[in-house]
């Protein structure tokens, strides 16, 4: 037979592994400052959010001007879109050599985008997005560089690709005097893309701050309705309380 909780001492931390949990009487008031913590910690991790978001913002924007307005290669950029590229070139060894020769170009332009789309469908993550789009923009831009100069044939992705994959594709299909035109569309669609990016991440951090100034009045809400929250004293008073239920439910 169980010792009674009295007879133990009035620490109630003594023996409450012994008293079932159903046994202790659920106060309204420790509820309610349940609540508003649970608020406020989504109030701070929403916080975060923001803050991730806007430096989102900043890293799509510096992606820009170095890429895309400098035209500067991005190492770690530059070597993913370089790895897709041939990665296109190998997946399609089957196509004929006209369409095979684009399908790098078009594999990394469509690989970033994938993934965008993947980070949006299924991650709901809108700082993935425009990561993404950032480097769908990029690499977008380094194709249309390399499409306009299928005339001149000055460029070159690697010293193990010497072939000038447009230049080949556009002459096979007798359109190399439409190779200013295609540049100028990917060009175009490259701004779009940056756009894009940087306009998904500020609407993170506007969304954000939203849910933020909710959890914010929730936690108001919640606080409001238990006064005794704001007193002195109050975690004492609510363990007193529990004492008091268990004893009340003891044998």
């Amino acid at each position: 037979m169980r010792t009674p909780k009295a007879e133990r001492g009035a620490d109630c931390s003594a023996c409450s592994d012994d008293v079932p949990r159903s046994a202790v009487r659920r106060n309204p008031v420790t509820d309610e400052r349940l609540h508003a913590d649970d608020e406020r910690m989504t109030g701070r991790q929403k916080r975060w959010e923001i803050w991730r978001h806007v430096i989102g913002v900043a890293v799509c924007l510096a992606i820009g001007w170095a890429g895309i307005v400098q035209g500067w290669r991005i190492p770690i950029v530059a070597d993913a879109t370089y790895g897709f590229h041939e990665f296109g070139h190998l997946m399609t060894w089957f196509l004929d050599d006209t369409y095979r020769v684009m399908m790098g170009s078009l594999f990394q332009v469509l690989i970033p985008l994938g993934l965008a789309g993947y980070f949006l469908l299924f991650q709901r993550d809108a700082l993935g997005v425009s990561l993404m789009l950032a480097w769908g923009a990029v690499s977008t831009h380094e194709t249309a560089a390399y499409v306009g100069d299928a005339t001149l044939r000055t460029s070159q992705i690697s010293q193990f690709h010497v072939d000038h994959d447009w230049a080949i594709a556009l002459t096979a299909l007798d359109r190399l005097s439409a190779a200013d035109e295609l540049a100028w569309v990917l060009q175009a669609a490259a701004l779009v893309f940056m756009l894009l990016a940087m306009g998904v991440s500020a609407w993170g951090a506007v969304s954000a701050t939203f849910e933020t100034q909710q959890a914010d009045e929730n936690a108001e809400v919640y606080l409001h309705r238990s006064p005794a929250r704001a007193r002195e004293g109050y975690d004492e008073w609510a363990r007193s309380q529990a004492e008091v239920s268990v004893r009340e439910r003891l044998p």
